[in-house]
Order: C-alpha cells, then sequence, then structure tokens
C-alpha cells in the first residue's frame, strides 16, 4: 500500500488469518476499517486486531453453501476493545455476538469438529482447552 494514503475500508477473504494478516501485516497502518472473512483460526484475526490498537465493531456468523464463515469488521475509533483472553480471542465478546443468530450452531459445529479428533486430549492440549471452553460457551448460551 502506498503509505501516504489513507484506506477507509478494505475487505479480505477467502484465505485462512495466517494470510489475511501477513497482507494486513506488509501494508501500512492507515487503513481505518478492516472487514475479514477467514477460513480459519479467526482468533488470530482477534489476537491482530489486540496487538494493533483495533476495535471489533462487528463480529458475526454468515452461512454460505452449509459452511459457517466469521465476519469481523475491525475498526481503529469505533466497537469493543478486543481482550487478550483465550476465551474472548476463540469465541468472541458476548456483546458482539448477542445479535448473531448462527452463533450456536458456530459452536456446535466447533465443539463437533474437536470432538471428532481422536485422543485430542493426549495429543493436543491446546485444542483440548478450547474444546473446554467452545463446550462452557455453549452451556452459557443455551
Amino acid at each position: 500500500f502506498d503509505s501516504s494514503i489513507t484506506i477507509d475500508f478494505c475487505t479480505i477473504s477467502g484465505m485462512g488469518a495466517v494470510n489475511i494478516i501477513d497482507i494486513l501485516c506488509k501494508s501500512s497502518n492507515k487503513i481505518k476499517n478492516i472487514i475479514v472473512c477467514p477460513n480459519n483460526n479467526e482468533n488470530l484475526i482477534r489476537l491482530f486486531a489486540y496487538n494493533n490498537f483495533y476495535r471489533i465493531k462487528k463480529d458475526f456468523t454468515i452461512k454460505e453453501n452449509g459452511f459457517l464463515y466469521p465476519i469481523i469488521w475491525l475498526n481503529k475509533e469505533e466497537g469493543i476493545k478486543p481482550k487478550k483472553r483465550k476465551k474472548y480471542l476463540i469465541c468472541g465478546n458476548k456483546k458482539n455476538k448477542k445479535e448473531d443468530t448462527l452463533y450456536l450452531e458456530y459452536l456446535e459445529n466447533k465443539i463437533s469438529q474437536l470432538e471428532s479428533i481422536p485422543n485430542l486430549k493426549e495429543k493436543n492440549r491446546e485444542k483440548y482447552k478450547d474444546l473446554c471452553i467452545f463446550r462452557k460457551e455453549l452451556k452459557k448460551w443455551k
């Protein structure tokens, strides 16, 4: 990006969070609004927001062709300041999720994916911790 211009909106979708973050890190810090739709690891987008002083204006789920995708709108001035706690990084902030009609389905989908991994607790402690967080979050919402 030309560092002399300010960009009002930037949208990136169709790739994973790592690639999205790589693109954003190579850009100037003059983007006011970033709307992303990562295919995976949306927790890394929330961590990027935390580390780069963005606020999360919207954080919701869409369903396209049977697949659930997170949409995260980052803004420099408006929205909820992200927290670095693991629960907020993987689930998002409850204030942003209250209008997300697909959030329960999203949680159930994440739980199902993680439960399908054989011996998860023994093989991958981090993913097992994520599973526990998703289960706890689902109980709060039901």
